[in-house]
């Protein structure tokens, strides 16, 4: 019987032993304890990662972008001849008068013409523009003479009251290639050749820009 009681006093003994051992070392943990554990453990799983950053790409827009490529700038002045004429660039057996004697819309509609011209790579020379009243009678009586009647002379040379040019609305241009191309315009700038043996003479109306150019007379 004493052994019996050694016995259970020893069993009891080393059981408190080993419950004191694990609760100094942490190792036993309630059910409450694990229970925390897992609900941290879920929320830190859960948790959404903040978005990466994205860049975005700045493109500068030019405030004054360069003029496209294979345009030309203004037409230049022409040169002059040794007598202070100015002479056609891309002919120099004629000449590329001023036109501020034509009429304000006349003069506008052809410094438009000729920027058009030039940037398709065509250079347009007024030979004669506006005429004094006493240059167009002075052709006039020069044709007379030589064709010997006025009748005939009319055919080639207008007296000063019949002239647009000396209106301010006529333009005689050149080279011939040059006024081909004017022609093709069909009315389009508000030029028109009017005379089917004159292939340089272009006369100004604001109506042809709508109603195109009317068929060509034979003569002046």
């Amino acid at each position: 019987m004493r052994r019996k009681i050694i016995g259970l006093t020893l069993a009891i003994g080393l059981t408190g032993a080993l419950i004191g051992v694990l609760g100094t070392t942490g190792v036993w943990q309630n059910a409450a304890e694990w229970a925390g554990l897992d609900a941290a453990a879920s929320t830190t799983t859960s948790r959404t990662s903040p978005p990466a950053e994205t860049s975005v790409e700045v493109v500068a827009v030019p405030t004054n972008p360069a003029r496209p490529p294979n345009t030309p700038g203004p037409q230049p002045e022409p040169k002059l001849d040794p007598n202070g004429k100015p002479i056609c660039a891309v002919d120099p057996s004629y000449f590329d008068k001023k036109v501020d004697g034509l009429k304000d819309a006349a003069e506008a509609a052809w410094k438009h013409v000729r920027q058009v011209a030039w940037e398709a790579g065509l250079t347009l020379c007024v030979h004669d523009g506006k005429r004094s009243t006493a240059a167009q009678q002075a052709e006039f009586d020069a044709a007379v003479a030589l064709h010997g009647s006025v009748a005939k002379a009319k055919q080639f040379v207008l007296p000063p009251g019949k002239s647009l040019h000396v209106q301010g609305l006529a333009v005689d241009v050149q080279p011939r290639p040059s006024a081909a191309w004017l022609e093709r315009t069909k009315g389009e700038f508000g030029w028109c050749r009017r005379y089917a043996n004159e292939p340089w003479h272009f006369e100004f109306d604001a109506r042809y820009k709508t109603q195109g150019c009317p068929e060509l007379l034979p003569h002046p």
